[in-house]
């Protein structure tokens, strides 16, 4: 297995201290040196900051003392890391995602072998560590974003095939420094959720493929810090940040299949909701199409 000493990782945080600290720990457990770790801490109320300082004095902690949110947060981790660290690799890493020993040098082996590769993207289960989160990806132009091939079965082996996917999640990604020395990792108009899209079809675009690598495993308790925000928050954020998918990157063809299908749903999904005695979710599914329409991004 290839040395990891030239990976440094930033991990994301929001009110998820004792969350993070396990994460930490299991990264330290597993080799890495909490030199090369980076948190960035988007305005936690929750002691966060100094729990992290205090039980790993090495660990870089950066306090943005506001919610930049998950491509801005992690764009601040990666150009630190970049300016002070020089890695060859960035490995991003979910707060509440937990990795094997062996999981880092299986993805650096994998990015080794394959000089063009960009990224490489492990094998993710559900927090029971049996039934599969995310076992390759590709992308659905019908509703705009990626999708998680065999998501929610449990492992039998299908999925034991490495090779090139369409799509990466965010959740636990080793990238090569020179594909997101440019323009930093993620398109911060995003703010949170399809982000890790973008940039998937970004780097599949420019050659760079991304490796799905089964022997690498994580582990990922879903939902930890996003469930928090509320549902109208994520509904908003999945509206409009799918529109901008579509605006940036399909064909026109894509763009076709994506807007004969799409609004239908969503009106759908939107009248279920009103109906269901949620309009707030509803409302959030049409403040989505309008601030895409007007041009506003950022956090919604």
């Amino acid at each position: 297995m290839p040395d990891t000493s030239a990976i440094a990782t930033v991990i994301l945080n929001w009110n998820g201290r004792d969350t993070t600290l396990t994460c930490v720990q299991t990264l330290l457990d597993c080799g890495q040196s909490a030199a090369s770790v980076i948190v960035v801490d988007n305005g936690s109320t929750d002691d966060s900051v100094a729990a992290l300082r205090a039980r790993f004095p090495s660990l870089t902690v950066l306090a943005a003392g506001e919610n930049l949110g998950f491509a801005r947060g992690n764009n601040l981790g990666v150009r630190h890391a970049l300016s002070t660290l020089a890695p060859e690799l960035i490995f991003l890493l979910n707060n509440d995602a937990l990795i094997n020993t062996d999981t880092l040098p299986r993805l650096h082996a994998a990015l080794a072998l394959d000089a063009q590769a960009g990224a490489a993207v492990p094998k993710i289960y559900f927090g029971d560590g049996r039934r599969l989160w995310y076992a390759g990806g590709h992308m659905d132009w019908g509703i705009g974003t990626g999708v998680h091939q065999h998501k929610g079965a449990s492992d039998h082996g299908q999925a034991d095939t490495a090779g090139v996917v369409d799509f990466a999640p965010g959740c636990a990604l080793l990238l090569r420094r020179e594909v997101i020395e440019p323009a930093g990792v993620f398109d911060e108009r995003y703010f949170f959720m399809g982000e890790d899209v973008d940039l998937s079809l970004r780097l599949t675009r420019a050659g760079r493929p991304l490796r799905y690598v089964p022997g690498a495993t994580v582990v990922h308790q879903v939902g930890a810090s996003s469930s928090r925000q509320g549902q109208p928050f994520i509904w908003y954020h999945m509206t409009r940040n799918r529109l901008l998918t579509v605006s940036k990157h399909a064909t026109p063809g894509q763009k076709l299949r994506f807007f004969s299908y799409w609004p239908l749903l969503w009106a759908f999904k939107a009248g279920q909701f009103a109906l269901a005695g949620n309009p707030a979710i509803a409302q959030a599914i049409g403040r989505g199409v309008r601030d895409f329409q007007r041009g506003t991004f950022g956090r919604g």
